[in-house]
């Protein structure tokens, strides 16, 4: 799971780079900034519910 996530992470900033080449004058860092915290959300979330599936099999 984690090697498919980083070439779709790879993908997205490929995607990225592009669109500042095309579109310099609006580097998108509000995007980006965006992207971060909805990122560390969903970890937060899958860290959540590991734990109660551990505790639920412990």
């Amino acid at each position: 799971m984690d090697g498919g996530f980083g070439g779709f992470r790879c993908r997205v900033i490929r995607i990225i780079k592009e669109l500042q080449q095309n579109h310099p004058v609006h580097p998108p860092t509000h995007e980006l900034r965006h992207c971060d915290q909805r990122k560390r959300v969903d970890n937060g979330k899958n860290t959540e519910v590991r734990t109660k599936e551990t505790s639920m099999v412990a």
